[in-house]
């Protein structure tokens, strides 16, 4: 019936499947954004003259969460380019903080990494060790060069446009970092005056209260 609910709907294919209808969610099409009220008819959705949606697995998001396309970064190495890999999606709410999703993502991340290593790929990073301190947070949509995510922002402001499949990329970091909203996040590019040579960049975090000094003297260190 065109005035059965999204909820009917589902669970008669549920049963026709023999699935667990908990564990299923609508979309117009295979990239769509989910359908998360499932208590509107079929009618209120526009759905009643349509005659093919997407089943797919996994619960719905509520109303208010929405579901993020996560990838795997991996920084460029001596003149090569950033690399990002499609991993899997994770539910989450516009008003949660970048921070909350770093700590959310640690053990979706060891799930995928162990996936792969059964499946016979290579050991992306230490899994059992991984702590959500060692997650860095980049926006992948395109476009926005992986831009990093500071810790105190709230998903809503810091991925503009934040909708279902909105992409984001994790990198993992080798050390536990913390973004503060004093931090400052520098491109380096050595140059050896000698040689004439300019190094590939690399990021730098440096707090905007140190002074100049200690900054070179760090990066004299760094690079002497």
């Amino acid at each position: 019936s065109k005035d059965s609910t999204l909820s009917e709907l589902k669970a008669e294919v549920a049963g026709q499947l023999g699935l667990d209808c908990s564990q299923l969610h609508i979309a117009r099409a295979h990239k769509a954004p989910m359908f998360k009220d499932e208590a509107k008819t079929l009618r209120d959705l526009g759905l009643a003259e349509i005659n093919f949606l997407f089943v797919g697995h996994g619960a719905p998001c509520s109303v208010d969460e929405f579901m993020l396309r996560l990838a795997f970064y991996t920084p460029a190495d001596k003149g090569g380019v950033a690399k990002a890999r499609d991993a899997f999606s994770h539910p989450a709410k516009g008003t949660s903080s970048v921070r909350s999703l770093r700590e959310a993502l640690t053990v979706p991340l060891q799930k995928w990494a162990m996936e792969l290593q059964s499946a016979g790929e290579k050991t992306l990073f230490d899994v059992e060790g991984l702590r959500w301190k060692q997650l860095r947070i980049r926006d992948g949509q395109a476009g926005k060069q992986f831009a990093v995510l500071r810790d105190e922002r709230t998903l809503r402001s810091a991925l503009v446009g934040l909708s279902d499949g909105r992409q984001v990329a994790v990198q993992i970091l080798d050390q536990d970092e913390e973004l503060t909203p004093d931090d400052l996040i520098v491109q380096l590019r050595p140059w050896r005056y000698e040689t004439g040579n300019l190094y590939a960049p690399s990021e730098w975090i440096v707090s905007g209260t140190r002074s100049l000094a200690d900054i070179r003297e760090e990066l004299t260190a760094r690079f002497s």
